[in-house]
């Protein structure tokens, strides 16, 4: 990683940029005052590290899209040892500074879903939920919901969600338990092309009430349990029953919309909220499901708070797959005997 930048250093911001090629045997550690870094991998992509004191956000992000440009449009030259050298010649060397003041051109490739796949994850499950709708999808300690059931409850959420004016471009704030009705107000909300934040009740109150404030969430969908604690929130709206028939409708997700919003943890600073596109969460699930030996019947533990993304790959992947969100509840995620019985 980097090292911190040294104190009272009154150098100029940009110190150097190095290119490194790191082996597995290699140390991770650069130069003390270095700013910036873009590390190939042998394996995996390139990643651009550029520290805060470096320069504003709006043009780390720049600097960042003239970086991949390159690497990009010029993808067969140089080699590994050249990776380890500073720049020289005639080529125009990389300049971070001058990005600060100038926009850089957006790069050529984008994040929508590759040809002939689904472009959301209402478009992967659904696919499960056509071909096998009696399959289990979430197993609960005492429930059970098979993949016809998943359909028709998200599609009744759905349909509650957009009585209340929620719909493409919205934000809902999903404030439920690790119960039977998580993952189908996932998809309920996804269904109505808005975009989900998850809470973790475990959270303080301000916190999640900042979190929906900078979000701007029309609403938060909740359980009855915890509509006190909604209403400090936002505007609680209840998960309807699954009893309820759905109205016949059509899916409003997009693959060019968000399709949820999650907060940095603020470990180095506030929270940062950061939204996730439909593409790029298809693109993932689907990608993962490739490498993944998960086959229908499977079951995958869920134990991650939902205010960790990671938790979208124990509660979403298993659905693209066929396989069973085994769904750890609060008091067996406590406790390390119950989740490892979990397991078993």
């Amino acid at each position: 990683g980097l090292a911190a930048r040294p104190p009272g250093a009154d150098g100029p911001s940009f110190t150097r940029v190095m290119v490194l090629e790191r082996f597995r045997e290699d140390p991770a550690a650069v130069a003390s005052d270095t700013e910036i870094a873009l590390v190939l991998p042998p394996e995996g992509v390139p990643t651009v590290f550029v520290r805060e004191t470096a320069m504003s956000d709006d043009a780390a992000l720049d600097f960042v899209d003239l970086v991949e440009e390159r690497l990009f449009a010029e993808p067969d030259q140089g080699d590994a040892d050249a990776a380890n050298t500073e720049r020289d010649g005639d080529a125009e060397p990389l300049d971070p500074a001058s990005t600060a003041h100038a926009p850089a051109p957006r790069p050529t490739v984008d994040g929508s879903a590759p040809a002939g796949r689904p472009g959301t994850v209402v478009d992967l499950v659904a696919r499960v939920w056509e071909r096998s709708p009696d399959a289990v999808a979430v197993r609960t300690a005492d429930s059970a919901l098979t993949y016809a059931e998943l359909e028709s409850w998200s599609a009744v959420i759905r349909d509650e969600l957009i009585e209340h004016g929620v719909g493409p471009g919205s934000v809902v704030a999903l404030l439920t338990g690790r119960g039977p009705e998580l993952v189908p107000s996932m998809l309920g909300v996804a269904r109505t092309g808005a975009a989900f934040l998850p809470l973790d009740p475990g959270y303080p109150q301000e916190r999640l009430r900042t979190y929906a404030q900078i979000a701007e969430a029309a609403l938060v969908l909740t359980t009855a349990d915890l509509e006190g604690n909604a209403h400090f929130v936002g505007t609680p709206v209840l998960v309807p029953e699954p009893a309820r028939r759905p109205a016949p409708g059509t899916e409003a997700a997009d693959a060019e919309s968000p399709a949820y919003v999650l907060f940095t943890s603020g470990s180095t600073g506030a929270p940062k909220g950061v939204e996730v596109g439909h593409a790029a969460l298809a693109n993932f699930l689907e990608g993962v499901g490739e490498v993944v030996d998960l086959h229908p019947g499977a079951r995958v533990l869920a134990h991650t708070t939902v205010a960790f993304d990671i938790s979208l790959l124990e509660l979403l992947l298993p659905l693209v797959r066929g396989a069973t969100v085994e769904l750890a509840d609060e008091d067996t995620v406590a406790s390390p005997e119950a989740l490892t019985d979990l397991a078993d």
